[in-house]
């Protein structure tokens, strides 16, 4: 195995990790651990401060599972840029590993940038949050909605998503 397929099999193997704990977080409720509390259910607080220096009580924020994973997503994704800046910085590697760096940037940036547009545009379309995360060629939403989707909602959630990513691998699941 040469230098360049380590550094894809890295990169496809951080893209997993990270799908494993966006399924692993949006199939869990509310996250307590990122708000406190104690053995008796009631949830602590986060003191924080805010950009004039006065503290702020994040008492009554929480943190849903779609924001959880859409955090978790972006803090995999801006990981994965680091070690691919490095790789492209580095002196020591050759161009076509450089090249392939490049690409594989380029290609993260593009994918961040198309869930973003389909997670604006379920929500125009009326839908209360939705996550949508692009691995490889496979597009995978997660919508939050009271009820299941008929086959013209889904049908349209895939247009549009198709529309945005020019992709046609779509997997949809709906979370209340």
């Amino acid at each position: 195995m040469n230098r360049k397929q380590g550094i894809i099999i890295v990169v496809l193997l951080a893209l997993i990790a990270t799908a494993g704990v966006l399924a692993s977080r949006l199939n869990s409720p509310l996250i307590s651990s990122v708000t406190g509390g104690d053995s008796n259910g009631n949830q602590g607080s986060i003191i924080s401060q805010n950009n004039q220096g006065n503290t702020v009580d994040t008492n009554s924020l929480t943190v849903g599972p779609f924001a959880a994973a859409k955090t978790a997503r972006n803090q995999a994704y801006t990981q994965n840029i680091q070690q691919l800046n490095n790789i492209i910085k580095d002196q020591s590697v050759s161009e076509q590993t450089k090249q392939e760096a490049q690409d594989s940037y380029l290609q993260i940036t593009l994918n961040n940038e198309y869930e973003s547009k389909v997670e604006l545009a379920l929500k125009a379309i009326g839908y209360q949050d939705a996550v949508c995360i692009i691995d490889n060629d496979t597009v995978n939403v997660i919508i939050k909605a009271d009820s299941p989707l008929d086959e013209k909602a889904a049908r349209e959630i895939k247009n549009e998503i198709v529309r945005i990513t020019k992709l046609v691998d779509i997997y949809i699941q709906v979370k209340a």
